[in-house]
């Protein structure tokens, strides 16, 4: 008997166990969206026939109301009006002074004080007494006819004589006509229904007060509570017979954005709703097109951003709304049309690249991640893409700034609107944020690769020793000044001699970095890195600041003033890499490609070579792939 009690005991538990994995069944009723037409239009015919009949008897009150004096003060109004708008009074004006009432008079200031205390208490009459005592329950009251009319079977008998006698139509027509008598007889019982019929009654009774001239101050006060209550009532019924037709004015406002897929949830979601992990991959962003509008829709964000330029708002947004933006969108605009046409597509670079590595991300990681791509200023945004990874059921998600140097102009401005985007949520998911990866291992490998494959490519001499196990090419070339002369010219036939190769940053202003922010640091550690991974002598290699804006101090040395003293000093031929840039854009196709190379040539330099950003290159992509799980590691399984 023990035996069979334990086994009972543990069978109970099993079946306890087993009911608590199942999916959460929630008590619900409908909501104000599932309310049938019938209900809703028998509700509010009452309470708009009952509204019409306290209105119509509260329009001939202005003397009980003891607002007898208003159409004189509207007059006043009205021709003084005209005095200050047109100089005279004309004859549409009103005239004569007897028929008039100054509002700065006794008698003008007691009337606005009036109409002042009847207007608050029309606004007590829609909340709290209208929304709150009267559409609030009979709110629930339609919810529970509609509830009602769901639950009610057929009956078999009713139902096969109908579908024998009678179409479909007519039955769904009487079960509409009964679901309309039903709400219109229940708001008419309804405690709040008999409130608003005892209004009928009280202005008899008011009648009866001025007939016998009642002159007692208790029965004056009395006739003033009355007519209190009727405005009230009045104001009351013309809120009920809106709500009753639009229920969900009753919802209360709150600015959490409600998400559908947050809604199914289930202690077996592992295994019945699996969930996914999102990647989102942030950057800048760019004009949707060169044309000037598109432009100045870009420009307006970005330099309005507080991260990014550090003046007062007010003052700042004004020129920049009427001055800086204006004449910019079109110097910009050329130059992004440039930009476009450099690539086979509609799209700028940036777009164009930052989409290819989203996908080339989505297949590194597979589908039990969801990678989309955002931009911090224009188009997908990161608030739309936020929302379509909550759509996508995902619980978790990683950001991947593609910011390898922290700044607080570029991967602080990332996680601004990232937190600022999920602010509008109720259920906000887990966010992990990828840290700036500017000496990681994948990022410098990847970078090294790159830089070696174009070099190699275009007959370029380098002195880049990449390590096979990271699988990076590898290219040994030496070039030295003490060899004789017949070894450097057969090197200098199969590859071109370099002057220098230039590291080159986007810079900041000198006080954000006397201020606490670590770029330059950052971006020292990557340019030192990525020359011991090249193999380059401290003589080889320089790294710069470039896109000065304003007339602030910035980092230094400048790109293109550098350029100009090799090129004034002898240089050739340099080569310009820039590692902060993980994708190609204005400033590197056009500023460093065009603008620099232009600067380089007019000082008497030859060649400058570009070293195309990492973009979507396959060897990146990969170690991106590794980047994101090992920076989550522990985080995601």
């Amino acid at each position: 008997s023990i035996l069979l009690l334990l086994l009972k005991i543990i069978i109970i538990l099993i079946e306890r166990m087993g009911s608590l994995t199942k999916e959460c069944v929630r008590s619900r009723q409908p909501d104000e969206t599932e309310i049938s037409v019938a209900i809703k239009t028998g509700t509010a015919l009452f309470w708009s026939l009952v509204s019409t009949q306290t209105l119509q008897s509260l329009l001939p009150l202005t003397t009980s109301l003891g607002l007898n004096d208003g159409g004189l003060a509207v007059k006043h109004v009205l021709k003084q009006s005209c005095v200050l708008l047109f100089g005279r009074k004309g004859d549409y004006c009103p005239s004569g002074g007897a028929l008039e009432l100054p509002l700065l008079s006794r008698r003008g200031l007691l009337l606005l004080l009036k109409a002042l205390g009847w207007g608050c208490v029309v606004l007590l009459g829609y909340c709290p007494v209208g929304r709150l005592a009267f559409s609030r329950p009979l709110k629930n009251q339609m919810v529970k006819l509609q509830l009602m009319s769901l639950l009610s079977p057929p009956s078999s008998s009713t139902s096969s004589s109908s579908s024998l006698s009678s179409p479909p139509s007519s039955s769904s027509s009487r079960k509409t006509f009964t679901q309309f008598m039903k709400a219109f007889s229940a708001a008419a019982s309804s405690r709040q229904g008999l409130i608003a019929l005892g209004t009928i009654f009280v202005p008899f009774l008011q009648s009866l007060f001025q007939m016998n001239n009642l002159n007692h101050p208790i029965l004056k006060v009395a006739n003033s509570l009355f007519t209190v209550f009727r405005v009230l009532v009045c104001a009351s019924s013309i809120t009920t017979t809106y709500t009753s037709l639009f229920p969900q004015h009753l919802i209360p406002s709150n600015p959490w954005k409600a998400v559908a897929q947050d809604m199914h949830y289930t202690l077996e979601s592992d295994k019945t709703h699996p969930k996914k992990v999102g990647i989102l991959v942030c950057n800048l962003g760019t004009p949707t097109s060169p044309n000037p509008s598109d432009v100045a829709a870009f420009l307006l964000p970005f330099l309005s951003d507080r991260r990014v330029v550090e003046i007062t708002p007010n003052i700042w947004r004004f020129l920049l709304r009427f001055v800086i933006v204006p004449r910019r969108k079109f110097t910009s605009g050329a130059l992004y049309k440039r930009l476009f046409e450099t690539t086979s597509s509609t799209t700028s670079p940036l777009t164009f690249h930052t989409k290819r590595f989203a996908s080339s991300i989505q297949s590194e990681l597979g589908d039990n991640f969801v990678v989309v791509e955002g931009m911090r200023y224009g188009e997908p945004s990161i608030t739309s893409q936020i929302q379509h990874l909550k759509e996508q059921c995902c619980e978790k998600i990683i950001v991947f700034p593609e910011y390898p140097q922290y700044s607080g102009t570029t991967t602080a401005s990332i996680y601004d609107e990232v937190f600022h985007a999920l602010r509008q949520y109720r259920f906000v998911p887990s966010i992990h944020i990828v840290a700036p990866f500017y000496n990681a291992p994948e990022y410098i490998h990847s970078l090294a690769h790159v830089a070696t494959s174009f070099l190699e490519k275009n007959k370029i001499m380098t002195t880049a020793v990449c390590d096979s196990q990271s699988s990076t090419s590898t290219a040994t070339l030496t070039s030295t000044t003490t060899s004789s002369a017949t070894v450097a010219k057969e090197e200098e036939k199969e590859f071109k001699a370099v002057d220098k190769f230039i590291v080159s940053f986007h810079g900041i202003p000198e006080r954000y970095y006397t201020r606490g922010d670590p770029y330059p640091h950052h971006c020292e550690a990557t340019a030192r890195a990525l020359a011991e991974e090249m193999g380059w002598g401290e003589d080889m290699w320089v790294m710069t600041y470039q896109s000065v804006f304003g007339k602030d101090p910035w980092l230094q040395p400048a790109t293109d003033s550098t350029l100009q003293t090799l090129a004034e000093e002898g240089a050739k031929r340099v080569v310009v890499i820039c590692p902060g840039f993980l994708t190609d854009c204005l400033e590197t196709v056009d500023e460093n490609g065009t603008e620099n190379a232009n600067i380089f040539r007019e000082h008497g330099g030859e060649e400058l070579v570009l070293i195309p950003c990492l973009n979507s290159d396959r060897v990146w992509c990969e170690n991106a792939a590794k980047l994101i799980k090992r920076d989550a590691l522990g985080w995601i399984a």
